[in-house]
């Protein structure tokens, strides 16, 4: 019964997500960019966490709520988010912001920082 209940959950939170962003999309509140960037920096940091925590986790950051999540694999989290803050901004700058937004770097590290933060967060709770 709780397996069902939380296929439920998961789906109609996609269709939330999904509907949000169409909206945002088609009242130009926000550009596709942006919504495909916070995706890509949100993939970073899940990606930089499981390598890192693989190759150098041993300390198991909270193990009542999240019993694979380790100290190192949060450092990795932050540090893959932030190579790829550099990656989108080399991108942003190197094709005129045609496939990247134009930011500067600052704003692309911060922006990182936030979305990977917001990540972890949203694992743990």
């Amino acid at each position: 019964m709780m397996v069902l209940l939380s296929m439920i959950l998961e789906f109609f939170g996609c269709i939330f997500i999904a509907f949000c962003t169409a909206y945002a999309h088609t009242s130009n509140f926000i550009e596709p960019k942006s919504v495909i960037i916070l995706v890509h920096f949100t993939q970073a940091a899940d990606l930089g966490g499981i390598f890192a925590g693989k190759a150098f986790g041993k300390n198991k950051l909270i193990p009542s709520v999240s019993p694979g999540k380790t100290v190192e694999g949060i450092i990795g989290c932050f540090l893959h988010a932030q190579v790829w803050a550099y990656v989108q901004y080399a991108c942003g700058e190197k094709l005129q912001g045609s496939f990247c937004l134009r930011l500067p770097l600052k704003e692309y590290m911060i922006l990182g920082f936030v979305c990977t933060a917001l990540a972890i967060l949203g694992d743990l709770c």
